[in-house]
């Protein structure tokens, strides 16, 4: 399992995030839609599902690797958070991306919608 997840955390994260679905060579990314290689996915089951896994497999195995990844995830996600207080389906960590929202750390810009569709927010949380 740990081989797996170092695969994971090291080869297919983004920032300590994560998106739904990759091409075998890792080459192409999906959320709701390509994602570039800046963006992650907070909508389900983006980067807080992989953060929870994480996190459960360092409750079963006691291994700081997991704990450490899961910590990944966590400031992953806090990065996206908005200025509205809640998330969007995505964070992209490119400051210069159309993509980009109102982020509370000050380093994105343009909308800064909250939204509790499909889990967003309320997965981050």
């Amino acid at each position: 399992m740990r081989k797996a997840a170092a695969f994971y955390r090291e080869q297919v994260a983004s920032h300590g995030g994560y998106v739904y679905h990759y091409s075998l060579d890792l080459r192409q990314r999906w959320g709701e839609g390509e994602a570039t290689a800046s963006q992650i996915w907070v909508q389900p089951p983006g980067t807080p599902t992989v953060g929870m896994a994480f996190l459960k497999a360092y409750g079963a195995t006691g291994d700081k690797f997991y704990l450490d990844a899961a910590t990944d995830a966590a400031m992953a996600v806090a990065y996206g958070q908005l200025k509205s207080g809640g998330w969007t389906n995505s964070v992209d960590f490119d400051p210069s991306s159309d993509r980009t929202a109102e982020y509370r750390n000050g380093k994105g810009r343009g909308k800064n919608n909250s939204s509790l569709d499909d889990g967003q927010t309320e997965s981050a949380i």
